[in-house]
């Protein structure tokens, strides 16, 4: 039986386009976050050619997500903090297909009950709008006051939370990041992060080896 085409949808494009040039004109606007990994990011985004297509079965996930009832609150949150991010996501929303990593070997118990991400731009192995094997972007959930533990991965990171939570970078303490922060992850540097009050979507970005995933580290 022929597989069925992935659909085209002139409202997700334009959600799309908005969200990549909402992020774009973040990037310099991070105190903390280096010029050279700026640049990087930049030009990974400039770099996105072609429409969205989306995948077959649309927003149906791979398996049933239960973070996913966190959702609605999870775009409300984001609104009040960073519209310019949240509006053309919200709008994307319905196209996404929702996934997780660590299924054979979950950190705690009700781990995969409270995390999934969504990818809209990355190599062809995960659901995407657009394939590409240079850039992975999209979006990460968690469920309010979920602990994503320590772990690390060869890819350079950014993350733009969506609303407050915390984060641990390297060596560095805990540190309260607010919606719209960009938090840089050097290529193998570990990090950790904890939701807040509210579920927590944030955006993230991948560079360099995307074929790597993340692993959790002992605690």
């Amino acid at each position: 039986m022929q597989k069925p085409e992935s659909r085209r949808s002139p409202v997700t494009q334009d959600a799309f386009d908005a969200l990549v040039a909402a992020l774009r004109s973040r990037l310099h606007q991070g105190s903390d976050f280096p010029i050279d990994a700026c640049e990087r990011f930049e030009a990974g985004l400039a770099g996105l050619h072609g429409p969205v297509q989306i995948p077959d079965g649309g927003a149906h996930p791979e398996f049933p997500l239960a973070v996913l009832k966190t959702l609605p609150e999870a775009l409300e949150a984001a609104r009040e903090g960073v519209p310019d991010l949240a509006e053309p996501l919200s709008k994307m929303a319905p196209a996404l297909r929702w996934t997780q990593s660590y299924r054979d070997r979950p950190p705690s118990s009700d781990f995969l009950d409270r995390y999934g991400y969504a990818q809209f731009v990355g190599p062809a192995n995960v659901p995407s709008l657009m394939v590409s094997d240079r850039l992975a972007f999209g979006v990460l959930l968690l469920a309010p006051g979920t602990l994503y533990p320590a772990h690390a991965h060869p890819a350079e990171e950014l993350y733009v939370p969506l609303a407050p939570a915390r984060w641990l970078r390297g060596e560095e303490k805990w540190r309260e990041r607010q919606a719209g922060d960009l938090v840089h992850h050097a290529s193998g540097m570990v990090h950790a992060t904890e939701a807040g009050t509210a579920p927590l979507l944030s955006l993230y970005l991948w560079l360099g080896d995307l074929a790597t995933g993340a692993r959790i580290l002992p605690s």
